[in-house]
């Protein structure tokens, strides 16, 4: 096992407690099981108040874009009108 912290630097190599440098992957899966969910969905559920923030995100996401693409809109339609306005007023 190796960990690579610097793409200038080769990775170190790491040594799991309990194990040799070289080691196996089946005492390495023996080593790890404890933090390895064993029940996904249960462990992973995403709570009630997670998907209120994420519908608030989404919807603050949207606001936000759409109040872009309107602004983005009115320069591109009407940016150059006011470039020729100025020109006419000269």
């Amino acid at each position: 096992m190796y960990y690579r912290n610097d793409t200038q630097h080769e990775p170190y190599p790491l040594t799991m407690p309990g194990c040799t440098p070289s080691c196996p992957l089946t005492k390495f899966t023996e080593l790890v099981a404890s933090v390895i969910p064993q029940d996904w969905s249960t462990e992973c559920k995403i709570t009630g108040r997670h998907q209120v923030l994420r519908i608030v995100l989404a919807v603050a996401f949207f606001l936000v874009s759409g109040v872009l693409l309107v602004l983005l809109f009115t320069l591109i339609r009407h940016g150059p009108c006011w470039q020729r306005e100025s020109y006419r007023s000269v």
